[in-house]
């Protein structure tokens, strides 16, 4: 499966031991979940219908919002 992997581009060899093959990820788990959540969101229809089904269920706490508000202010784009 490793080698699968490897034929793909989603790891690489590093190094040799024995007769052992070393390998890491090409991408970063960054990257990978900012991927997975984009086409997340996108199937479900943005952020919104997420984040009101997450407030519905009890599963975003105030403290999930607060930190959300903080990186949105952070990052520069909070429009109000």
């Amino acid at each position: 499966m490793v080698y699968r992997l490897e034929a793909k581009g989603a790891v690489r060899r590093t190094r040799k031991i024995s007769n052992a093959h070393m390998f890491e990820a090409v991408v970063s788990r960054q990257s990978v979940q900012r991927h997975l959540a984009a086409e997340f969101l996108a199937i479900f229809g943005g952020a919104r219908p997420v984040m009101a089904h997450l407030i519905e269920t009890g599963q975003l706490t105030m403290d999930d919002i607060q930190d959300a508000e903080r990186v949105l202010r952070e990052s520069g784009k909070d429009k109000s």
